[in-house]
């Protein structure tokens, strides 16, 4: 068994080696087995085992914490060849408060008891060490923002005069955060728990099966050709995985690797390559079926379907990753650029044919999640499937050794979106005893005099500056909990108003000053950073646009607004019409190259149709028929003159 372990241990992925795993054997190990008991303890008790809910969330957490601080060293960046004493220390404190909440939550629960000092003091010692950890795996900015909403629990009574509060004392706040169910341990905790940990490992699953290589083998067969191939093959490759991975980051990190070198070889400039790759993997948070583990969420807090959050959220991504696609297209087609010899291609029916058997773990579990089931069914059996079917081919067949290799992999991915849960508990926790998300709606009510547009702007700012840096579950939570509230008391519909903020939390990945998937990207393409974030935003645009298009007509989200079949068509047509318009507006490019003026009238004519309305679809599809007509015109003329100077 030593033996197994230290050939695993050797052998990590790219992926784990760049969590600093530590080198030395017997902390190897350690890590090894930490991450394997962690992947088949979630498995069991998410299956077939039982426990409170608060005990689940408790466990997670203290394999969290010892996992950790196992791995990440004390300074970013900076090698780690063992577990410090501090480390250790840390270790035994986190984890060891954890199981104190699993093992005494029964007393606190049965028999009324409140916490005594030695109780407050294990909470406080475990509140410290998971903004320890947090610092470690996410940095600075969540752990600045978790202590500032404690310090505003306890002096809330000198905050500015509309956010003045009654103060708590810290006994109360300490009580909150970790002996209740609205704070660390609280229902943001327990989706990490159950589906966020369960995707995570299977999509590790999906990884040792090399499914990824699968989807951007099969992507370049089918789009590679194609003018601009490459970049299209970025969007679908990073759409599909972007999708599980919850990470628009890692997402970046990992296909851009293979296809920003492509898009840079058929003559994309670099920094495009890489906004390309950073708007693609950034979509795939808002992305059904399961939008990086935030549906699940959406779904839990809403108390709604999980069936109504990917309907509602189909259209609009639709719409992202169109005009993304028409821009790429555009681009390709102003340029000249070709795609890359069918010759150099892989061909479709061969890979289909060797690896086309990976498609089912991934389509049995959309089938499963649309037809009803619960995410943690679909997700178990998913990672079941993915072994059970590995083993139709021998060149992804699934060793032992690449079972133990996913466990490993996935728990030690799953650590920053654990830790960002758990320390948003936070948040949720003082929003809660303070009324703070209803205070800001209120407050942002009266500054924007009860009119939807100044109070939309002013959601996006502040989604945007609460996502900033977090992982997708955690910029959602943040945003639905002190921005949501404020569009839902102007009366738009929740599943509106979530999918409001978490577009905009998402899309701060690529929004300066901290947009850190266009930083990834930028950094793999060897580009300037800002020049990518800047052309992010401009691939980026439709996302922008499409939460007010849907908050202003929510026939988008497929809601039944009474207006009949035809309203609900002509609303999606004219809105899929206006992404175009705009996207052939910021490229300057259309059937043949766009005058200045004839930009303008596009992108007016884009922003009309998306947002929709009689008056503004008739307006849009005016302008649009004008740029038209002049463009068949100029592309007449010009062959005319090319002609005439070929003859």
């Amino acid at each position: 068994m030593k033996h197994l372990l230290l050939r695993l241990v050797a052998g990590t992925s790219d992926e784990s080696r760049s969590q600093n795993m530590a080198p030395k054997e017997m902390w190897g190990i350690a890590i090894t087995m930490t991450a394997i008991a962690m992947g088949l303890f979630h498995l069991y008790y998410n299956s077939y085992g039982y426990l409170l809910s608060i005990q689940l969330r408790a466990a997670h957490l203290a394999f969290i914490l010892a996992l950790v601080f196992l791995i990440y060293p004390r300074r970013r960046g900076s090698p780690k060849a063992a577990p410090s004493l501090l480390d250790l220390g840390m270790i035994a404190v986190g984890a060891g408060a954890s199981l104190y909440m699993f093992f005494m939550y029964n007393e606190f629960a049965t028999t009324g008891r409140l916490p005594d000092q030695f109780d407050l003091a294990i909470a406080l010692c475990g509140i410290m060490v998971l903004f320890e950890a947090c610092r470690r795996t996410i940095g600075w900015p969540l752990v600045i923002l978790c202590a500032l909403f404690l310090l505003y629990a306890a002096y809330g009574n000198h905050a500015p005069g509309p956010f003045q509060i009654v103060p708590f004392s810290w006994e109360r706040i300490i009580y909150q955060m970790f002996y209740t169910e609205t704070g660390i341990f609280g229902i943001v905790l327990g989706v990490s728990a159950t589906f966020i940990f369960i995707f995570i490992l299977f999509g590790a699953f999906l990884g040792e099966t090399k499914s990824s290589e699968f989807f951007n083998d099969a992507s370049l067969a089918m789009a590679g050709h194609r003018p601009g191939g490459p970049a299209k093959v970025a969007v679908l490759g990073s759409t599909i995985m972007g999708t599980i991975s919850g990470s628009a980051v890692a997402n970046v990190a990992t296909t851009g690797t293979i296809t920003i070198p492509l898009m840079k070889r058929v003559g994309y400039p670099k920094h495009f390559a890489a906004a390309v790759e950073a708007v693609a993997s950034s979509g795939g948070s808002i992305t059904p079926p399961i939008m990086a583990s935030s549906a699940f969420i959406m779904a839990e807090i809403l108390g709604i379907s999980y069936a109504n959050v990917i309907k509602a959220a189909l259209i609009p991504a639709i719409l992202y990753y169109l005009s993304l696609w028409v821009m790429l297209d555009l681009r390709a087609r102003k340029a000249n650029l070709r795609g890359l010899p069918k010759d150099e291609l892989p061909i479709l029916k061969e890979i289909l044919l060797e690896k086309g058997h990976l498609l089912i773990p991934v389509a049995a579990v959309i089938w499963m999640l649309v037809s009803g089931r619960t995410p943690l069914f679909a997700g178990i059996w998913g990672i079941g499937l993915t072994v059970a079917v590995s083993y139709l081919r021998k060149s992804t067949r699934m060793t032992a050794g690449k079972i133990v290799n996913a466990l490993r992999d996935g728990a030690i991915t799953a650590l920053g979106p654990a830790v960002a849960c758990a320390i948003v508990g936070i948040i949720v926790g003082v929003s809660s005893m303070t009324g703070l998300g209803p205070m800001m709606a209120g407050n942002i009510i009266d500054i924007s005099g009860g009119l939807l547009i100044p109070a939309m702007v002013m959601t996006i700012v502040a989604s945007i500056i609460l996502g900033m840096g977090l992982p997708t579950a955690a910029c959602y939570i943040t945003a639905a909990t002190i921005a949501a509230p404020t569009l839902i008391e102007l009366g738009v519909p929740d599943i509106a108003a979530h999918l409001f903020v978490l577009y905009y939390a998402v899309l701060s990945g690529i929004t300066p000053p901290v947009a850190l998937a266009a930083f990834t990207a930028a950094g793999i393409a060897d580009a300037s950073t800002n020049k990518v974030a800047l052309t992010s935003l401009k691939l980026g645009a439709a996302g922008f646009l499409v939460p007010i298009a849907f908050v202003m007509s929510p026939e988008l989200l497929l809601i039944d607004t009474g207006h009949g079949l035809f309203h609900l068509t002509l609303t999606v047509l004219t809105a899929l019409i206006g992404v175009i318009a705009v996207g052939a507006s910021l490229e300057g490019y259309l059937l043949c190259v766009l005058s200045p003026l004839e930009r303008c009238l596009m992108a007016a004519s884009g922003l009309m149709l998306i947002l929709g309305g009689s008056l503004s679809d008739t307006a849009g599809a005016v302008c649009l028929a004008i740029v038209l007509l002049i463009q068949l015109t100029k592309c007449r003329q010009l062959k005319r003159y090319q002609s005439s100077e070929a003859g």
